[in-house]
């Protein structure tokens, strides 16, 4: 349902805040806790473990 709809169902015009207020939350919590993973090679990772064990 979109939040239009949502508001025009309810009358609430604040009605929609709540699933804007989740996503955005999810999404600056989610950006700050991932790590760049731009030169991190996976498979020397992989290696190291095999190594070790």
């Amino acid at each position: 349902m979109s939040e239009t709809a949502l508001v025009a169902r309810t009358g609430n015009i604040y009605a929609g805040l709540l699933p804007i207020t989740v996503a955005l939350t999810t999404f600056v919590v989610g950006s700050l806790y991932l790590t760049e993973q731009h030169r991190t090679k996976i498979w020397d990772e992989v290696e190291e473990e095999e190594k070790a064990a």
